[in-house]
Formats: structure tokens, sequence, C-alpha cells
């Protein structure tokens, strides 16, 4: 939970470039099991593809102070032997949570809308 929490806040924060990427890594660790300090004197970097089918794709990666890159905050997680099974669970929890919150606001609104239009059709039928 404090890890879509943290994931959410770097979503809407969108302040510094490459800031929002290494907040989601930060909340990825701690629900992996780690701390979010792990990330500390990190970078990120984009890349575009040169060649092949998917050229001008654009592939994000994380560099360690070390000068190590890695491609998937996974494969971060696999470098600090943390759980990245149970960061990938925490990240699909969040979205489960976050549909499920869409689609109640949705039918909220539809309920709302529908007792507007018969709260509007008695008034006329009177």
């Amino acid at each position: 939970a404090a890890a879509a929490a943290a994931e959410a806040a770097a979503d809407e924060e969108g302040d510094e470039e490459g800031c929002a990427p290494l907040r989601k890594l930060a909340a990825f660790l701690v629900a992996c099991g780690g701390q979010a300090g792990l990330v500390d004197g990190w970078t990120t970097t984009q890349g575009s593809r040169v060649s092949g089918v998917t050229a001008g794709t654009s592939d994000l990666y994380y560099l360690s102070p070390l000068g190590a890159r890695f491609r998937s905050r996974r494969e971060v997680a696999r470098h600090f032997t943390l759980d990245d099974e149970a960061g990938l669970a925490a990240l699909k929890a969040a979205a489960e949570a976050r549909v499920a919150s869409r689609r109640a606001d949705v039918e909220a609104r539809k309920g709302a809308r529908r007792a507007a239009d018969e709260s509007r059709q008695r008034r006329r039928e009177a």
C-alpha cells in the first residue's frame, strides 16, 4: 500500500525530468522489501533504438552511481537481491484499486445523471 501511494505521488508530481522514474523505482524497491534510499545517487537516461522493427522506440535506463545500467525496475530489484515478484504484486494490486475506483466514480456519475434526468422528467410531468 505504501509503495502504491509513493508511485501514485510520483505519477502526479511530474517535476524535474528524471525524478518521477526514480521515485517510482524507489516505491517499487520498497514493495520488494527494500528501502527507498537504495536509489540515492542513481540517475536515469533515455535511449532511442536506431535499427530494426522497433527503431525510434524510446527506452528508459536506470544508472547506478558505479555506472551499471539496468533496463527495468525488476533488474534493479534483483541487483539488490530483493523479491521482485512482491513488487509486481503490489503494482498489480495498486492498478486494480485504481481501476475499481474509476469504475465506482463512473457509476456514481451515472447514478447522479439518472437522478437528475428523473427529477427533470417529474417536473415536466407536473
